[in-house]
């Protein structure tokens, strides 16, 4: 999920990046957490039950046409009170079990809001296709900005390629023994350059194929006292995958933006609240 070209990679020739082999990030969420608020998050608040968030607008990160998000991340509560995420495309809509709704939020570099445009519209229908929630996200304004330090880059992800990411570990993010981290969210670019997001299961893996890969958790905003744990995150090419050069859609002028975005990334953190 990584908003910007996100700069962990060395980039060798225009469109061209490297990738290397086996990489771990280890997240403590007493710190190394994007934080979220009414500023930079929908907030969407309690509920029990099937929820489908629906997605539409045209938010861009950048001046390339490509330069788009494709997903919003929703941030729910599970059946257990874990915080678990999930990835809605913009142009379509996610069902999930949810005992908290949470958030709904994009994620950028930290800093770089000032070239974005557009927004993303988002509802949340109940079972009974009732709306209980719904907002909208202005690129250039409420989008959660991370750094390094909140939004972990794989330094060994420049290619564009297929990788394996897992996740472990055990971590709170509050004082009760069933507020757990039961997911991870990573933020990675596609072949065009936009920003996908995709949750990764704690105690599961799941395959991508793009580049500039990123790994964060979230929480609520001044709310990171109680927090305890650490969650690791590995990235590993798949095995017979060729790096592709990155250049899909853009020109060198384009591939200058994303590599400045990839130095300037931003990231951003968001939390479920238990009721």
């Amino acid at each position: 999920m990584l908003a910007r070209p996100f700069g962990a990679a060395v980039l060798l020739a225009a469109g061209s990046l490297v990738a290397r082999s086996q990489e771990t990030v280890n997240i403590d969420v007493t710190t190394n957490v994007l934080q979220l608020s009414a500023s930079n998050a929908i907030e969407l608040g309690p509920g029990v039950g099937n929820f489908t968030m629906d997605a539409t607008g045209d938010p861009h990160y950048g001046a390339p046409s490509s330069a788009v998000w494709n997903d919003v991340v929703w941030q729910t509560l599970d059946s257990t009170g874990g915080i678990t995420y999930t990835s809605v495309p913009i142009g379509g809509s996610a069902t999930v079990y949810a005992t908290h709704l949470a958030y709904a939020f994009l994620t950028d570099s930290l800093g770089t809001l000032w070239d974005n445009s557009g927004q993303a519209n988002l509802s949340v229908l109940n079972s009974l296709n009732e709306v209980v929630g719904h907002g909208t996200i202005l690129a250039n304004t409420n989008v959660a900005q991370f750094t390094d330090s909140t939004a972990l880059p794989f330094l060994t992800s420049g290619s564009l390629m297929n990788y394996e990411v897992d996740a472990s570990g055990l971590a709170y993010y509050g004082g009760s023994s069933t507020a757990t981290y039961d997911s991870v969210c990573v933020q990675y670019l596609d072949a065009s350059g936009a920003i996908n997001y995709a949750a990764v299961p704690v105690g599961g893996s799941i395959d991508i194929f793009g580049q500039d890969v990123r790994a964060f958790v979230t929480d609520a905003a001044g709310t990171l006292g109680d927090n305890s744990g650490t969650l690791h995150v590995t990235l590993r090419p798949r095995d017979g995958s060729t790096p592709e050069p990155f250049t899909a859609g853009l020109g060198l002028a384009g591939v200058g933006l994303f590599v400045r975005r990839r130095i300037a990334r931003k990231r951003r953190t968001c939390r479920d609240l238990q009721d």
